[in-house]
C-alpha cells in the first residue's frame, strides 16, 4: 500500500506539473540533456523528458511507464535496443527489417525501442564528428563526406567481432566485454586475432566460441545498402556506439568528451534522427490515448 501511495502522489505531481506536455521517460541524465537540451529544446512547450523516478536505466523505464499509466499519467518511454540483448529477446536482436522490429512492441505500446543500438550511435554522424576532430586539430581542411564515411564504416566493421562476441557471453551468462576492449586495435583483423588467442589461451570456452561463429555472419547482416553510409546505419543498429566513439577519442587523440558538442551540432545541421522525431510526431500521437 505504501508504494501505491508514493507512486499515486508522484502520478499527481506529474499530472500538474505536465498537464499540458507529452512526458517521455529516458533511461538517465545523459539521454534526458541530448534530448531536452539539444535535438528537441524548441519542442519544449509541449514536451519534457524525465528520467526512472523508480529503478534504473531501462528497466526503470519499464517500470515507471507501467507504474504512471496505472494511476492515470499517460508518460512513453524510450530504452535502448541493447536492453533486448539483455533480455534475451533474439528475434529482434536480429531483425533486419526496420517495419517489422518497429511493430514488434516488446514491452507495450507505449514504449518504443530505438533501431540504433544505443543512444550514442545516434552521435555517429560522419561529417559531424570530421568537423569536431578538424576544429581539435589546429583546424585542418576537412576531408571529403566519401573519404569519412569510409573511415567509420571502417570503425564499425572492426566492431562486428566484438558485438558477436558480447552475443554469445550474454548467452552463456558470461560479462560482455567492455566499451572500450577494441580501441587498441587498428581493424578487424587485429580484433579476431585477440579473439583467438583468447580461445587458444583457454580464456574463451568452446561453446562461447561456437556462439560467437554463430553469431558473426548475423552482425554482418546489417551492413546493408550499396554505399558505405547505408552499411554504416545499418551496422549502427547492431555495434556498441559507446564502443565506436572510444575507438574515434582514441585514434583522433580527443581528451574531451565530444557528446554534448556533437549532439548540438547535429541539431544545428537539421541531422537529427528522423526516427526519433517520428517517435514524437507519430507515436506518440498514434498511441496517447490508447
Amino acid at each position: 500500500m505504501a508504494t501505491f501511495k508514493q507512486q499515486s502522489t508522484t502520478s499527481l505531481k506529474l499530472i500538474s506539473e505536465y498537464r499540458d506536455k507529452t512526458v517521455i521517460i529516458l533511461e538517465g541524465m545523459i539521454d534526458v540533456n541530448l534530448f531536452r537540451n539539444y535535438w528537441f529544446k524548441h519542442r519544449l512547450d509541449k514536451l519534457d523528458f524525465i528520467e526512472p523516478g523508480h529503478g534504473i536505466g531501462c528497466a526503470g523505464v519499464i517500470q515507471n511507464v507501467k507504474s504512471y499509466r496505472q494511476n492515470g499519467v499517460p508518460v512513453f518511454g524510450l530504452v535502448d535496443r541493447d536492453k533486448l540483448q539483455a533480455d534475451q529477446k533474439w528475434d529482434l536482436v536480429w531483425q533486419t527489417d526496420d517495419a517489422i522490429f518497429d511493430q514488434a512492441l516488446p514491452y507495450g505500446p507505449h514504449i518504443k525501442v530505438t533501431r540504433y543500438w544505443e543512444i550514442e550511435n545516434y552521435l555517429i554522424n560522419p561529417p559531424v564528428i570530421e568537423a569536431h576532430v578538424c576544429h581539435r586539430n589546429k583546424g585542418r581542411i576537412p576531408r571529403s563526406d566519401h573519404e569519412v564515411e569510409n573511415e567509420y564504416l571502417e570503425h564499425a566493421e572492426t566492431l562486428i567481432p566484438h558485438a558477436a562476441m558480447n552475443v554469445a557471453k550474454r548467452e552463456n551468462g558470461e560479462p560482455e566485454f567492455g566499451d572500450g576492449q577494441t580501441s587498441k586495435f587498428k581493424n578487424r583483423d587485429e580484433v579476431e586475432k585477440e579473439y583467438q588467442q583468447l580461445k587458444e589461451a583457454g580464456k574463451i570456452c568452446a561453446l562461447v566460441w561456437h556462439n560467437y561463429q554463430d553469431a558473426v555472419p548475423k552482425v554482418e547482416a546489417f551492413a546493408y545498402g550499396e554505399t558505405s553510409r547505408q552499411k554504416l546505419s545499418g551496422l549502427l543498429r547492431r555495434i556498441n556506439g559507446k564502443a565506436m566513439l572510444d575507438r574515434i577519442k582514441r585514434k583522433n587523440k580527443l581528451s574531451d568528451d565530444p557528446t554534448f558538442f556533437l549532439a548540438e551540432a547535429i541539431r544545428t545541421r537539421d541531422s537529427i534522427s528522423q526516427e526519433l522525431i517520428d517517435f514524437i510526431d507519430i507515436f506518440c500521437c498514434v498511441n496517447k490515448a490508447t
